[in-house]
């Protein structure tokens, strides 16, 4: 049972993904500028390096 379970919802996962596709337009975002992919792309890449700083100091203490 857990097996089906499982294949469904990686079923819908990709048809989630597949489903998104389609909305994607190239224009509006060379419209738009770097300005925003800059911010999208540094934004993810800023929480990273938090997060990372974080645990670091959080789990400095541990060992293993």
């Amino acid at each position: 049972m857990i097996t089906a379970v499982d294949d469904l919802r990686t079923l819908f996962l990709v048809l989630a993904f597949v489903s998104i596709g389609p909305e994607f337009r190239v224009a509006p975002l060379r419209e738009a500028g770097w300005k925003p992919i800059g911010v999208f792309a540094g934004a993810p890449a800023f929480n990273l390096a938090v997060g990372l700083g974080l645990a670091g100091v959080l789990f400095a203490g541990f060992a293993g």
